[in-house]
């Protein structure tokens, strides 16, 4: 059973984006194709068992203060709709 991760960044909490994923491991992937513009970033994950969500932080160093959170979400998938 695949697994839909939303993709929350903390500074558009309405701003979610739905990836189809195995695990949180391969969402990532998929997520940082998506930021790849992103230039000289480092990034790193840690994962949260209270909720089950993976936070991912990344660094960009053009910008002053540029840490950015992301968190991972799973989400499973019912019926073609999405229900968190």
């Amino acid at each position: 059973m695949k697994y839909y991760y939303q993709v929350a960044a903390p500074w558009t909490l309405t701003d979610k984006i739905p990836v189809a994923a195995e695990d949180a491991f391969e969402a990532w992937s998929k997520v940082e194709e998506q930021l790849r513009h992103w230039n000289g970033k480092e990034y790193g994950v840690k994962h949260d068992p209270f909720d089950g969500s993976y936070r991912v932080y990344l660094w960009r160093y053009d910008e002053i203060a540029a840490v950015r959170e992301y968190r991972l979400f799973p989400v499973k998938q019912s019926a073609g709709i999405m229900a968190s």
